[in-house]
């Protein structure tokens, strides 16, 4: 059955009013089907997962969360750094960017190798942003291989605000 999907542009606001009222795991339709009383499931529903444009605009959305992080913290990039990988006050650090409503972040195995610390890169439910530093030894012991990348571990946003420093927060 083809589904039948509709495209639309809403503000920050509208969005951020929409995840504010979501719990974790729904999407932004089932948070409005619970608001209009509109029955659950139906096969108009797109399925939930990552496909390869979804997983290519996450990535250009990721680079460009943490340039504008890096340009607020006024740090330079690793020269010749095969991903987000930033000199943060004399360490190498890993910039890693999580929507609201994703608590996960993925670090690979080589760049654990090549980065001291990770700063998380974090939305909000307000839709700003806030900086979390945590020290790679914190967090390397947490990481869980990813389902599809075995060199890929992920690792809980919810590490970074329990174990981490907050460096700061910034609207986008």
């Amino acid at each position: 059955m083809a589904l039948n999907m509709t495209t639309i542009e809403i503000s920050q606001d509208v969005w951020n009013a929409i995840a504010a009222e979501g719990k974790f795991g729904d999407t932004h339709d089932s948070v409005l089907r619970r608001k209009y009383c509109l029955p659950e499931g139906t096969p108009n529903v797109a399925p939930r997962g990552q496909n390869a444009a979804t997983g290519r605009r996450g990535n250009e959305r990721g680079h460009s969360e943490t340039a504008r992080a890096a340009d607020v913290l006024g740090i330079e990039k690793v020269p010749n750094a095969r991903g987000n990988e930033y000199v943060y006050k004399g360490e190498k650090v890993a910039l890693k960017w999580a929507k609201y409503g994703n608590g996960r972040i993925g670090i690979t195995e080589d760049m654990s190798d090549r980065v001291d610390a990770v700063i998380g890169v974090l939305e909000n439910s307000a839709g700003r942003r806030e900086l979390w530093y945590i020290d790679l030894d914190i967090l390397l012991p947490h990481g869980e291989p990813a389902v599809k990348n075995k060199k890929l571990l992920m690792y809980s946003t919810r590490l970074l605000l329990t174990e981490g420093t907050l460096i700061t927060t910034y609207d986008q």
